[in-house]
């Protein structure tokens, strides 16, 4: 039996030692699950992304976070490494994955002109100059006029217009969603307003009608953005785009939404991970009922439950 925690179930058998009440019972049974020898409890980055955030605000009990993940997956990692076609499941120590993520975030630049600081050859060199002579079409401009949000995104393509200008603000507006939580809220406001009048606007609705044989009862935006959204590789793994694509989507519609970027990410890549196992434990309702959708969309058997529902769901077996 495959059995995937979110950090909030680990977190709990941490803390197992003094939970009162029922809490006591659910997380007793959860451990004696998880170390039987029928059932394989790996970690993954997601987990040490979670414990990044909380090493930034107070390193004291980092430590502890890693020696439980350690305990209790037996250093069985499974992870989604940049430009694989698949995860990969091996052992790896739970503190030394942490560190090297440390020091990739101690290494992160915010300027995108200093992404490669070592290039003996110019080649960074050549590209910027290249890019910084590719003039953004006239009408660009035109989105300031959209939305005042666009001067916050943009605020150097707006006195640049040029590729270089565009990329960097780009580059700059990624780090800026993880740290300014107004600005994330900001931006899902302005796309939830966009596709409600994308809904109302007669010529999708038309192009709409063109290209589906059987007219639906109601406009769905998910079809639309199937239909007409550019379609750009985020990972080699076609599971693991499809999975953050939907879960996005959820978040975007407004009901059980997370208000910080950093955290809707995080659940999304704890249900890519859930996705590989029987069970995807969470206490996070928010998390739970985009991982719902998300797996009954794309026709995931995973299940998704609470602590106490897994515990139930156990014990009935």
């Amino acid at each position: 039996m495959y059995v995937y925690l979110d950090w909030n179930i680990f977190d709990r058998l941490e803390k197992l030692a003094t939970l009162q009440g029922d809490d006591v019972t659910v997380y007793t049974v959860i451990e004696k699950i998880i170390t039987a020898n029928d059932t394989i409890c790996p970690y993954s980055n997601a987990h040490l992304y979670d414990l990044l955030r909380g090493y930034n605000k107070n390193p004291a009990y980092t430590p502890d976070h890693l020696n439980i993940l350690a305990k209790f997956t037996k250093n069985l990692c499974i992870c989604q490494y940049w430009g694989h076609s698949e995860v990969s499941w091996h052992y790896r120590s739970v503190h030394e994955f942490f560190d090297d993520l440390l020091q990739e975030k101690e290494d992160e630049t915010g300027d995108f002109e200093e992404l490669l600081k070592n290039d003996p050859l110019g080649v960074w060199e050549f590209q910027k100059t290249l890019l910084r002579t590719m003039p953004l079409p006239a009408n660009f401009k035109g989105i300031y006029q959209v939305d005042p949000l666009f001067n916050i995104i943009y605020p150097r393509t707006k006195t640049e217009s040029n590729m270089l200008a565009l990329y960097a603000d780009l580059y700059h507006f990624s780090l800026m969603l993880s740290k300014d939580f107004s600005l994330y809220k900001s931006f899902k406001k302005f796309l939830i307003l966009t596709m409600n009048r994308l809904r109302k606007d007669q010529r999708i609705l038309k192009m709409a009608k063109q290209s589906i044989l059987e007219k639906p009862k109601y406009l769905d935006i998910d079809k639309v953005a199937d239909k007409f959204m550019p379609k750009t590789e985020v990972s080699k793994n076609d599971l693991y785009s499809k999975i953050i694509d939907v879960f996005f989507r959820y978040d975007l519609k407004g009901y059980k939404t997370d208000d910080r970027f950093p955290n809707m990410f995080d659940d999304a890549l704890h249900t890519f991970y859930g996705a590989h196992c029987d069970f995807f434990i969470t206490n996070d309702d928010k998390c739970q009922y985009k991982a719902q959708k998300t797996y009954e969309r794309i026709g995931i058997t995973t299940e998704v439950l609470t602590a106490s529902e897994f515990v139930k769901r156990w014990s009935t077996n």
